[in-house]
């Protein structure tokens, strides 16, 4: 959890409530990633590749998981970081769920499947650039603060 006291900016990925000033940097779309063509039915009994990530994003793809199967799966190999999981189902030892950029670029060749919501709607999360909204920011702080605002949408 960010205290507001000691927060001045910064970028967080998940969306964030608090007493600060945010600007809407990106969204990433949700996906299952594996080598081969899978039958999502039958995803709870493929070995998972669980990687590092925030808790915001392990939220999200946690609920987006216990909405579809009512069972829970079992742990799956730990990999350490998202390329290193990448390599383990390129040779073949699972899939993960992961979020991806718009220009992701996908250099295994993996086959990727959107995540979507019980309406249809692609699974997202947000990255955000917040800063306090009681900070006395110097010159090169309220510039970047500038240039983020002006190059993204504001919230």
């Amino acid at each position: 959890m960010l205290g507001e006291d000691s927060l001045a900016l910064g970028f967080v990925c998940g969306d964030y409530e608090g007493a600060v000033n945010k600007v809407l940097v990106k969204q990433d779309k949700a996906y299952i990633v594996s080598k081969y063509t899978i039958d999502i039915d039958k995803l709870l009994q493929m070995q998972r590749i669980d990687y590092k990530s925030n808790y915001k994003s392990i939220e999200i793809l946690n609920k987006c998981r216990n909405e579809r199967y009512k069972e829970n799966q079992h742990k799956g190999m730990f990999s350490g970081y998202i390329d290193f999981a990448w390599k383990l189902i390129d040779k073949g030892l699972g899939y993960t769920t992961c979020f991806l950029a718009d220009e992701f670029k996908n250099k295994y060749n993996l086959e990727l499947y959107s995540l979507l919501d019980s309406r249809g709607k692609n699974i997202t999360r947000n990255t955000w650039f917040i800063y306090s909204k009681t900070k006395k920011f110097n010159k090169i702080e309220e510039e970047f603060i500038k240039f983020i605002q002006d190059k993204m949408i504001s919230i």
